[in-house]
């Protein structure tokens, strides 16, 4: 009831919780830089000198999007948006020239209207949004994050085909988990020439990677619990000249890996899990990676066969675990197999089966 405080000229951090009543305008606060509005109040207007704001747990989401549109902050980076169960179609008009950061956290009422056009936008986190079937991009030279996670009905990320210029040019880390419905990502990764890392997790609708490969940026690329995309790296080849760190789990129908000529001669790492049909470890394949310094195997339950009886001599670093195929290598009397096993520890085998 009645009205804050006209005139804080020291405050920098205002926080309001649960206040549905509560519709006044906010302190003429010259250094305010950080607000949380969580509740129902009314926002009227937004202060110029706000650096991050928060908006969660709000029925009026809306109209504080509307209060940013219309106040234009100028030095404002940070949008974080969760927990809002009303309609919220955002449009990126919203926002101000100068977001760097937009996080948008379990909003079950989400749409985008228009494209997303922020030349000064560095990181964006979308997780949680189940309504959420097209998501929207054009050009972002400076986006250098793009995580998506656990937006199960989400089937494209639209990326203009007629751009004469990569998309992302700045592009650097891509992260994609638990998005079921989404069956390519291949435009996507087609403009971002300076991809570094790549992750994708719990995509069982992703089935291939571009025609003519993966950007050679590339260093890191994991794939979990993706078995149509999995199997065609296997079948098709993985073309990305620069890649040095590979991971792939749960596969199912695999007998023998790799195939030869199957990975690049690039690989420095290589992690295996649960394959959980694979006999046999081909190691003429592994003969050819020559770099190869990290191999990791574990919980391929009916691994007991390889190949060649030799792994390259390139390896410094070897762990096979819970698969029958250790007792032989012990049997060998390889130094190699006691000596780096305790190099590895065993948390990734407590990760949960979604990870």
């Amino acid at each position: 009831m009645g009205n804050l405080p006209k005139h804080l000229p020291a405050l920098e951090e205002l926080m309001i919780e649960g206040c549905e009543e509560l519709a006044c305008s906010l302190p003429r606060a010259p250094k305010l830089c950080k607000l949380k509005v969580s509740g129902g109040m009314r926002l009227e207007e937004v202060p110029e000198s706000l650096h991050d704001i928060t908006i969660e747990s709000t029925p009026l989401a809306k109209s504080v999007l509307e209060s940013l549109a219309r106040t234009q902050p100028p030095h404002l980076q940070c949008i974080d948006i969760r927990d809002c169960w009303a309609d919220i179609s955002i449009s990126w008009d919203h926002f101000p020239a100068s977001i760097q950061q937009l996080t948008i956290w379990c909003c079950s009422n989400l749409t985008f209207s228009g494209q997303l056009q922020q030349q000064s936008l560095k990181e964006i986190f979308i997780s949680g949004c189940d309504s959420l079937k097209l998501f929207p991009l054009v050009a972002l030279p400076n986006l250098e994050e793009l995580e998506i996670r656990s937006c199960r009905n989400l089937e494209c990320i639209e990326v203009p085909q007629d751009h004469d210029d990569h998309v992302f040019p700045s592009l650097r880390h891509l992260w994609i988990h638990r998005c079921p419905r989404l069956a390519s990502i291949s435009t996507l990764v087609l403009a971002a020439p300076s991809l570094e890392k790549l992750t994708i997790k719990c995509c069982s609708e992703i089935d291939s990677f571009p025609d003519v490969g993966l950007p050679s940026s590339l260093r890191v690329l994991d794939i979990n619990k993706c078995p149509k995309l999995t199997r065609w790296i296997i079948s098709r080849g993985l073309h990305s000249e620069g890649l040095t760190r590979l991971s792939l789990s749960r596969c199912y129908k695999v007998k023998s890996f790799p195939r030869e000529g199957c990975l690049p001669t690039s690989l420095e790492s290589l992690r295996i899990r649960k394959f959980r049909h694979l006999e046999t470890l081909d190691c003429k394949a592994l003969l050819h990676l020559t770099f190869l310094k990290q191999l990791k195997v574990w919980c391929c339950w009916k691994l007991k066969n390889m190949t060649e009886e030799k792994l390259p001599a390139s390896i410094t670093q070897l762990a096979i675990t819970r698969c029958p195929l250790r007792s032989k290598l012990e049997s060998m009397n390889d130094p190699l197999i006691y000596s780096e096993d305790e190099y590895f520890s065993l948390s990734d085998d407590t990760e949960s089966e979604d990870e």
